[in-house]
């Protein structure tokens, strides 16, 4: 609902936070959105939980270094995640009964984005 009708969003959650709606309004049009880092830069920073990796950077001082293949890392391309149908037929069938009942607890219209069908 928040990416679909961010000002009517703003209204709903801040009435149920008692909070002045052009204040969430403010809050959500500032935002920051993350937008992740590449896949290798993933893959790298898995391998530097390592303690003996960890060790080496420190004892031989390749922090700059470090940073530098994190920064180049960074920018490499971001892995495509997607679901096969089989999965989303799972996931639909799983979360059916409690998004129906969010729709209809909270008066949300779940079915513009196909979480309930």
């Amino acid at each position: 609902e928040l990416a679909n009708n961010p000002i009517g969003f703003s209204k709903k959650i801040s009435l149920f936070m008692q909070i002045e709606s052009s204040n969430t309004i403010d809050l959500l049009s500032s935002h920051h959105e993350n937008i992740g880092v590449g896949h290798l830069f993933n893959l790298y920073r898995g391998l530097k939980r390592n303690q003996k990796i960890k060790k080496f950077i420190t004892r031989y001082r390749l922090e700059a270094i470090d940073k530098s293949i994190e920064n180049l890392l960074k920018k490499s391309i971001k892995k495509d995640y997607s679901l096969s149908l089989k999965n989303q037929k799972i996931l639909k069938n799983y979360y059916a009964d409690s998004n129906a009942l969010l729709m209809k607890k909270y008066n949300l219209d779940l079915k513009y984005n196909r979480y309930y069908q």
